[in-house]
């Protein structure tokens, strides 16, 4: 991943940020999808995200306490996410345990 030093941001463009995932794959997903039966908009819908000019910046613990941190960093790489290391995520980046 790269860090946020790294990134380019152009003018328009706009930075969002998420932390606190902690491996926690559905809620993510959650934010991401249109709702089936309600058709209401989730967030990244509603404030129209564009891949190609909005960066997603996380602000740590994106792995460690829930059991999906695999899927959780697959979707941080297919979004091109950038960001900061958390405390949780600091013993897994080492090859410790993720509890």
């Amino acid at each position: 991943m790269e860090t946020i030093a790294d990134a380019k941001i152009n003018d328009g463009d706009r930075m969002i940020f998420i932390g606190d995932i902690h491996g926690s794959f559905a809620p993510l997903q959650w934010v991401l999808t249109l709702h089936a039966q309600t058709k209401t908009r989730r967030l990244l819908t509603k404030i129209q995200y564009d891949m190609d000019k909005d960066k997603i910046v996380h602000v740590g613990d994106l792995i460690a306490k829930g059991e999906r941190n695999l899927e959780v960093l697959d979707w941080m790489m297919q979004f091109n996410v950038q960001g900061v290391r958390g405390n949780h995520d600091q013993p897994v980046s080492r090859g410790c345990s993720c509890r």
